[in-house]
């Protein structure tokens, strides 16, 4: 699963490895990364001769990661690591940002792609334009996903959570959720 890359990256960052290590593995992971044309900024879900770029679910995993990465240890990188990571992550959000037909009720990846908008935008350098451009500004992308987060409570407000009653699932949905930043009171 190419989402362990990041998996990688977080607990090498928190053991202190050498950051050359860190650097490779973005480098690695990007290489994997689409770099043009419609599935700009996609990631394969496994690594493979003939990677698979069509499932949108792919950069979700991949970004829910990422920004843990982003937000804990991306401060600490040098600048030439800090560059790779936020390429990885501009293109990426040019594929988050078009994968926007996730229904609310498809709870685990619709939190985390909730979880992906609001960390990007509310983590990521705002004295530039993301999305590979697509030219948005990290209040545009975090305001897109207070809107995701305003969606999916007002659905759960009315119907409960619903999705499968699945381990696996609920796992997701919980893990994201309880990611999104407290530092925001949320009106609906």
């Amino acid at each position: 699963d190419t989402a362990y890359y990041f998996d990688f990256i977080i607990e090498a960052s928190a053991a202190g490895w050498g950051e050359e290590e860190i650097l490779w593995t973005i480098r690695k992971y990007a290489s994997m990364q689409m770099s043009e044309g419609e599935y700009l900024g996609r990631v394969p879900r496994r690594v493979a001769a003939s990677p698979d770029y069509s499932d949108e679910n792919n950069i979700e995993f991949a970004l829910e990661l990422a920004c843990v990465a982003l937000i804990e240890y991306y401060p600490s990188w040098s600048s030439e690591t800090k560059e790779a990571f936020d390429s990885f992550i501009d293109k990426g959000i040019y594929a988050l940002w078009h994968h926007d037909n996730i229904a609310p009720t498809y709870s685990n990846a619709y939190m985390m792609h909730t979880w992906n908008l609001i960390a990007l935008g509310e983590y990521l350098d705002s004295s530039r334009t993301w999305g590979a451009g697509l030219n948005l500004s990290t209040e545009a992308i975090a305001a897109k996903g207070y809107d995701c987060l305003r969606t999916f409570y007002n659905l759960t407000a009315s119907t409960g959570i619903h999705e499968y009653n699945s381990p696996t699932y609920i796992g997701v949905l919980s893990e994201c959720v309880n990611c999104i930043p407290v530092n925001h009171v949320l009106e609906v």
